[in-house]
């Protein structure tokens, strides 16, 4: 990830507060539609980390009772946006996994992302959440050797 520095456009961290607002009908809502407004135009940058993707996957659906495809899709279309940054591929990647195997956490999805971008394994004993092409599972766990 990107540090901020004064070449960067980026103002600083999205919080996942905003993104909820946006959703809701209340009192901070208008003024959080003009805050995202502006991201989805790129008149604003903002850094969208991984951890406030997973914590809007949790509160949308316990909060706003959305569905795992309908979370999926809000949050994939925000990935986009010129004024978010992100590790886009690693993202999506998660996002699209996470929306289509029922039963997989995010954090799971992510996790499984984040391998098959940096081609490296991953140590689990949860092995079916790992069972697709392009992720290595040692199994058992040590069976592996350097």
């Amino acid at each position: 990830m990107k540090p901020f520095d004064a070449s960067s456009k980026c103002e600083g961290l999205l919080d996942t507060n905003v993104v909820i607002h946006w959703l809701m009908n209340d009192s901070n809502s208008e003024q959080c539609r003009a805050f995202l407004a502006s991201l989805e135009s790129g008149h604003r940058v903002v850094r969208l980390e991984p951890y406030i993707v997973h914590e809007l996957t949790y509160v949308m659906a316990r909060r706003l009772k959305l569905s795992k495809h309908e979370t999926a899709s809000i949050l994939l279309r925000i990935v986009q946006w010129p004024g978010i940054e992100c590790d886009k591929n690693l993202l999506n990647g998660a996002l699209l996994r996470w929306r289509d195997r029922p039963g997989l956490s995010f954090i799971d999805a992510l996790l499984a992302s984040e391998a098959i971008l940096s081609q490296t394994r991953i140590f689990t004993i949860n092995v079916g959440d790992f069972d697709e092409p392009g992720i290595e599972v040692p199994k058992p766990l040590d069976n592996y050797t350097p």
